[in-house]
């Protein structure tokens, strides 16, 4: 397994569930309104190496999840909403059948956020969810 599979793994979940990919590498706050709802962008944190048999590594993979969705008119509505879709998004991601096979061991959710999108725009939102994935490598 390489590191970039765990990536290729959420987009594919993602994917699958109706989402597009704001693949700007960084920076997520310059994604463009006509493109902003359902949308999501990747987040990498520090992935750190843990237990060693000699052959095989494991690694701690966190990734931040941001599905950015639309308000309009009814905020309180859109936050009820991007709940609901955790609760899909977590059913995918976490299903464990879909792993067998993949050194992916385990994916361990973390937080869930729904944030304003900008101070200047609280009608938009964004659905922040961190994840941890316990990976095995063989180099």
């Amino acid at each position: 397994m390489a590191l970039t599979d765990v990536r290729t793994y959420f987009r594919g979940k993602l994917d699958a569930l109706g989402y597009s990919e704001w693949s700007d590498g960084f920076n997520s706050e310059n994604i463009p309104q006509s493109l902003l709802d359902k949308s999501y962008h990747l987040e990498i944190g520090t992935i750190t190496s843990a237990t060693s048999s000699h052959l095989t590594y494991t690694f701690s993979y966190p990734l931040t999840v941001k599905i950015f969705l639309k308000g309009y008119v009814d905020p309180s509505g859109a936050i009820d909403d991007a709940i609901l879709q955790s609760e899909s998004i977590l059913a995918s991601i976490l299903d464990t059948a879909s792993r067998v096979g993949l050194d992916i061991k385990d994916v361990i959710p973390g937080t869930v956020d729904v944030l304003q999108f900008d101070a200047s725009n609280d009608n938009d939102l964004i659905l922040q969810m961190e994840f941890i994935s316990i990976i095995m490598c063989v180099f």
